[in-house]
């Protein structure tokens, strides 16, 4: 009866610790919203180092031969989560967050567009504050 007892309130309290655990980091990003200043609590020009410690993860990645603007580039991701890419510039010692890559239609902008979301609804939800213009490409040929 005691060893049945005990069996009870252990397989009672695993859901619980479970639930109070810390997230992991790639699921707390999914719970971001996208805005026009960055993802949730990170915002562009934030140094990698405060955007650590905002979601207590280590971004992995680093330099890339580009530069963007004269600066050199950095990209980093977090592990378990390729989806998103953040891009940083500036110097070895104040590398600051200059763009967000975003390949994951779970993420979504504070007003519910998400990679997906039908032209109409992009249109009805941002109205006056789309600017629309045709860009030109020509193919090369090498």
């Amino acid at each position: 009866m005691k060893n049945n007892f005990i069996v009870l309130i252990i397989s009672f309290l695993i859901p619980f610790y479970l639930l109070f655990q810390p997230q992991s980091e790639a699921s707390e990003i999914k719970n971001l919203k996208i805005h026009l200043r960055g993802l949730g609590s990170i915002n562009l020009n934030d140094r990698i180092d405060q955007i650590e410690k905002k979601l207590s993860i280590k971004f992995v990645g680093g330099k890339e031969d580009s530069d963007f603007d004269g600066k050199p580039c950095y990209f980093y991701s977090i592990p378990d989560l390729k989806s998103v890419l953040f891009m940083f510039t500036g110097a070895a010692n104040d590398i600051r967050l200059g763009r967000i890559y975003i390949n994951d239609p779970s993420l979504e902008t504070l007003s519910g567009i998400r990679i997906g979301s039908d032209v109409q609804s992009v249109l009805s939800k941002y109205k006056d504050n789309i600017q629309r213009s045709s860009e030109h490409y020509r193919m090369v040929q090498k």
